[in-house]
């Protein structure tokens, strides 16, 4: 209460209104990682606490832990906890009591799911591309698993093998699923990433469309990265594996419905990419050897590059610059020097990402060519060609 004198709730309607939303995100995704991601997306954040002295704490990225603390807090159902009990409370409820219950069953059901070899079982028998993954012969790649000492083993058969058709043909394929799950979930991750840095998500890219997009592939780089399975499975229209490279086409109303986007809007050449690939072996057990999309001469820039995006994002969320060089293993000098990359004009960014930069230009040119702000003297400065 607003009243010093008065000790007493009193609901704050903006913030009772988010609360709502946050019970009801959990009640249609059951699930505290799917809830983190759509709370970031929507820009979501913690309750912001000013003290008598003026400090501040809160209005922080909501994380999982924090979630499940506000999903639990009985206060939100006019209750009042006391040791281990619940009271009824002198303020008002802010979440109807079908929907707490809602929540809360579904809370206990996901914390009894079992652990250990029936959860890995769970785990390994899903397959995020199952029915999307052929090879060059236009034969499926279907998933199956084993099990080996204790341990459950996933893997993109060919058919031809299950059938057994395929026994001495060194074309069919066995691919390690998870190794070749991650591989795909990176290589999309690394895709949209660079079509955001590059302004060619869209087809007709403006200054606003552009700023809302970036924020929106965000929380999805982090659930590919983080190989969230139902994000790579909805994500991903069909994807092709080669003898030496693996073709990827992306559905394209899945992506627009998580970029909150019109189709129709998507650049077409945003929604199908190659890269190189590889296996050691085919027809058995092989080990994956994927390259980066980046051609250009020096790696090391082109992912630089990309980290100072995933840092300057960072930034924007409130991250400090501590807890971004500690999460990185980097120092803060490191984290400040190559920062400043994130911010080049997007056409020495477009040439980074393309290859087109020449070899001459490297992070330590860069990081020590004490460049202005100005964008076109930036690109004199490295060598690109007048506009």
């Amino acid at each position: 209460d607003p009243d010093p004198l008065v000790r007493g709730l009193v609901v704050n309607t903006a913030e009772a209104e988010q609360v709502r939303l946050i019970f009801n995100l959990y009640d249609q995704l059951g699930c505290l990682r799917k809830v983190e991601i759509e709370a970031h997306r929507l820009r979501l954040r913690s309750k912001l606490h000013q003290s008598v002295a003026g400090k501040t704490r809160g209005n922080a990225i909501l994380t999982r832990g924090m979630l499940h603390h506000l999903l639990t807090n009985p206060i939100y159902r006019g209750l009042i906890r006391h040791k281990q009990l619940l009271w009824p409370g002198q303020h008002d409820a802010i979440v109807a009591e079908e929907l707490w219950d809602r929540v809360q069953a579904k809370l206990i059901e996901k914390s009894a799911r079992p652990r250990g070899p029936a959860a890995s079982l769970e785990d390994a028998t899903s397959s995020p591309l199952g029915g999307k993954l052929r090879d060059e012969t236009g034969d499926r790649l279907t998933p199956t698993h084993t099990q080996r000492h204790g341990k459950h083993f996933r893997y993109y058969v060919s058919s031809r093998l299950l059938k057994g058709t395929g026994i001495a043909d060194p074309s069919a394929w066995r691919l390690p699923a998870r190794a070749f799950d991650t591989v795909v979930a990176n290589l999309v991750a690394e895709h949209l990433q660079r079509a955001a840095i590059a302004h060619k998500v869209v087809s007709a890219p403006d200054m606003v469309t552009t700023e809302r997009i970036s924020r929106a592939v965000d929380p999805i780089l982090v659930a590919l990265r983080d190989l969230e399975t139902p994000m790579l499975a909805a994500l991903i229209d069909t994807v092709r594996v080669g003898r030496d490279h693996v073709a990827i086409q992306l559905d394209r109303t899945a992506l627009a419905n998580r970029l909150t986007l019109p189709p129709d809007a998507l650049d077409d050449a945003l929604l199908a990419f190659e890269a190189p690939f590889s296996l050691r072996r085919r027809g058995i057990e092989a080990k994956i050897i994927a390259a980066s999309l980046a051609t250009t001469a020096d790696p090391n820039l082109h992912k630089t590059l990309l980290s100072a995006h995933r840092w300057l994002g960072a930034l924007k969320a409130n991250r400090s610059i501590i807890e971004i060089a500690r999460e990185s293993g980097h120092s803060e000098s490191y984290i400040r020097t190559r920062l400043p990359l994130a911010l080049l004009s997007p056409r020495i960014q477009a040439a980074i990402l393309n290859g087109s930069i020449g070899p001459a230009i490297t992070v330590d040119s860069v990081v020590h060519a004490d460049l202005p702000s100005d964008w076109a003297e930036q690109e004199r400065r490295l060598g690109l060609p007048p506009r």
